[in-house]
């Protein structure tokens, strides 16, 4: 059992008035003392905890927990017994979400800041003061880097890229790389096609470590705002991703591929050139997806096939 304790006791009340925009009700005592936060499974009387399903189904995991203080879905309420409710629940709409605005609160971190010293940065760019850039990180030229952004270490930014406001990417990463695009001579030898393209990252994206980021060739790789990359992902160029989008660890985007806004793609699917995963498709674990994906339908298996929409 794994609880982590609070850097100070707060009370229930405390919670309350941090989530009061969101929370439809508070029931129990509101002066209940907060140590520590852990998983439902796991938590302890005087832990906060949450349980994001709802109905008879939360009920049954809010019973099983020893949690003293759990954010829940009203839902809950209605299935629960008269023994759990010596408890103290917050309702809530997005019980994982509030839980998680908990979690800043409590546990606040502190953000990089500033360039570290061993940091090459080329002519003509633009870094915002408020930006902050890891050690042995090399930014080419004509950068552009929007305010709140953290690179991390080790990170290669190509000449001409443009990266919004309050992003993040990680260790390790490539940013503006060139891709695997080749013409063939006479006699079959291959020969580098140019990328005259850049990368655009809008605002609030996410990029986990050693992700690599292909410029465009005749066009912009563009990644659309608060979209969430994982690690180990490429990207290739061409590439267009929407906004709200989240693409899970080891996936790969093959050169041109469309992913409309609100898509999810699970870890290790692949996503040949051209394709267009239409708003709102789910790419299955695994998937090899050879044919575009109609909006708001999940595609599993190889070659990918819609399960349902």
């Amino acid at each position: 059992m794994q609880s982590f304790p609070l850097p100070d006791i707060v009370d229930v009340q405390f919670i309350a008035n941090l989530l009061q925009d969101a929370l439809i009700k508070v029931i129990g005592d509101p002066n209940k003392k907060i140590m520590g936060v852990a998983r439902l499974e796991a938590a302890q009387g005087s832990d906060l905890a949450f349980c994001s399903a709802k109905e008879a189904g939360g009920a049954i995991k809010t019973e099983e927990s020893k949690a003293g203080v759990v954010v829940c879905h009203e839902s809950v309420m209605a299935h629960l017994t008269l023994n759990s409710r010596d408890r103290v629940f917050l309702l809530a709409e997005n019980p994982m979400r509030e839980f998680n605005r908990c979690l800043k609160s409590f546990f606040k971190t502190e953000k990089g800041h500033g360039i570290h010293d061993s940091v090459q940065i080329g002519n003509h760019c633009e870094v915002h003061e408020t930006a902050a850039i890891g050690s042995n990180s090399v930014i080419g030229n004509r950068v552009i880097i929007g305010r709140h952004t953290i690179i991390d270490s080790c990170v290669v930014v190509r000449d001409g890229v443009t990266i919004g406001s309050g992003v993040s990417i990680g260790p390790n990463s490539s940013i503006g790389i060139e891709g695997l695009a080749y013409a063939t001579d006479e006699h079959g030898s291959y020969e580098n096609f140019m990328h005259l393209g850049s990368v655009i990252i809008e605002d609030n994206v996410d990029i986990g470590a050693s992700t690599c980021v292909v410029r465009g060739i005749l066009q912009n790789t563009f990644i659309g705002k608060g979209s969430k990359i994982g690690n180990h992902v490429n990207i290739g160029h061409n590439v267009s991703i929407g906004a709200d989008c989240f693409i899970s660890a080891g996936a790969v985007l093959c050169g041109s591929v469309n992913i409309e806004d609100n898509c999810w793609i699970a870890p290790q699917a692949s996503i040949l050139n051209h394709i267009t995963i239409g708003a709102g498709a789910t790419v299955g674990l695994g998937a090899v997806v050879t044919k575009n994906a109609a909006p708001g339908v999940i595609v599993v298996g190889n070659p990918a096939k819609p399960l349902r929409r």
